[in-house]
């Protein structure tokens, strides 16, 4: 990484120096994009329509007449002499970049965009880079296959996205820049660069026994399997009992009053009432209606927050037996282990081909990125810096989030296990 960060410096110091950006209003502008201080006159595109797409294409073969050569732009960049446009590096991850708009923390926004552009530029660089070096050695036959295949990997996402229309499909595309032969393009790059690392480094990887040994010592704990707990719990907050006063003199008489109604519900269970049942009766908390189950949970973590001790109590009991009253800070638990298995650690022969499999895709990966390396080593890759600076312009803006009391409301949902 080091050499290849060398690498781009020099490659941009001597562009600049022979003053391939262009002339000298085009320089002032690059720089003001690299300081992020660069605006657009109209602002940048963020919704894309047939007639105004979200990336603009530009025309490779303008010549700046100061210059001998074509004028780099900042919404393309070279690769070995092939044009690589802003829609190549973001189309792929525009629907998850659109979504982190809408959810993401306007504060946390940009970071997570800016990584996602640095891992998007560094995969398409990849491809374009495994593309050239493969592609004057494909044969007749070999396109018939790969063409097969792009049209089977197209036919498959218009179905799966755009109900079966192409036309819809073709919109889509037009309203970002691209037309459906540049998307079957990408689509040709990515298969060929997926086939041919396989072709090149799988008759590489040679596992011998021992180093499965030495990787399942090395992650043996990853391949325990936890103790789990089917559990029932009747909840008894406070809160539930308070009719929302925060009067200390309130909150105490609530806890009273749920202590309370937890010796009820345990005089029941005793008498042989279903939990589920009295669970339905009694409990004010999650899972009232469907009997107090919370479904599996693991002991490591375990359920969490105020939850967290009646789960562990949980783990103490025979399948069937139920807990007595718990007390905490904010209320009452009695919980039931409804199922249990226990923790289990498995065997070297029980995973060898487990190990197998995992242990050959680090290598894979590890090759893969060797391999790589070596072509970025060698690649003349111009116009890198505007590029990404432009790429940051183009995402949409973050949008406002949900009001707090939604906010909160999701939060606590999505941090409830078991639901």
């Amino acid at each position: 990484m080091a050499r290849m960060h060398c690498l781009l410096i020099t490659v941009l110091a001597v562009c600049l120096a022979a003053g391939c950006e262009g002339a000298q209003k085009w320089r002032e502008k690059q720089v003001k994009i690299a300081r992020g201080e660069y605006k657009e006159p109209t602002g940048p595109v963020q919704h894309g329509t047939t007639s105004q797409p979200l990336f603009r294409q530009r025309e490779f073969n303008e010549v700046d007449p100061d210059q001998n050569g074509p004028l780099i732009r900042a919404d393309v960049m070279l690769v070995n002499g092939q044009a690589v446009k802003a829609a190549d590096v973001l189309e792929p991850a525009w629907k998850k970049i659109e979504n982190w708009s809408a959810t993401a923390k306007p504060s946390e926004y940009p970071e997570r965009v800016q990584l996602e552009i640095r891992q998007r530029v560094r995969e398409t660089i990849s491809e374009f880079l495994v593309y050239y070096e493969v592609k004057k050695k494909l044969t007749t036959e070999m396109e018939d296959a790969l063409k097969k295949s792009v049209d089977s990997k197209v036919r498959e996402r218009i179905n799966k996205e755009f109900e079966g229309s192409q036309a819809k499909f073709e919109r889509y595309l037009s309203a970002r820049g691209l037309t459906l032969e540049d998307y079957k393009e990408q689509e040709r790059r990515r298969i060929v660069t997926v086939q041919y690392l396989r072709e090149e480094i799988v008759p590489q990887i040679h596992i011998s026994r021992r180093q499965l040994h030495e990787f399942y010592e090395e992650n043996r704990k990853n391949f325990d399997s936890p103790a789990k707990v089917k559990l029932q719990m009747i909840d008894l907050p406070d809160r539930a009992l308070a009719e929302g006063s925060s009067d200390p003199g309130s909150r105490r008489k609530a806890h009273e009053e749920a202590g309370e109604q937890a010796k009820m519900a345990l005089a029941e269970l005793k008498t042989g009432t279903d939990f589920a049942e009295v669970a339905r009766k009694y409990s004010k908390g999650l899972h009232a209606e469907e009997g107090g189950r919370w479904d599996w949970v693991e002991e490591d973590p375990g359920l969490q927050g105020r939850w967290e001790r009646p789960s562990k109590a949980a783990f103490g009991l025979k399948a069937g037996e139920y807990s007595g009253i718990l007390e905490a800070p904010d209320g009452f638990f009695l919980v039931r282990a409804e199922e249990k298995v226990e923790a289990r650690r498995k065997g070297f022969q029980d995973v060898q081909q487990e190990l197998e499999d995992k242990l050959r895709d680090l290598m894979f990966d590890a090759l893969s990125a060797r391999y790589l390396s070596k072509l970025w080593g060698k690649a003349d890759i111009q116009g890198l810096s505007a590029f990404n600076a432009r790429l940051v312009t183009l995402v949409p803006k973050a949008r406002p989030r949900a009001a707090p009391q939604q906010e909160a409301e999701a939060l606590a949902a999505s941090s409830q296990p078991g639901e």
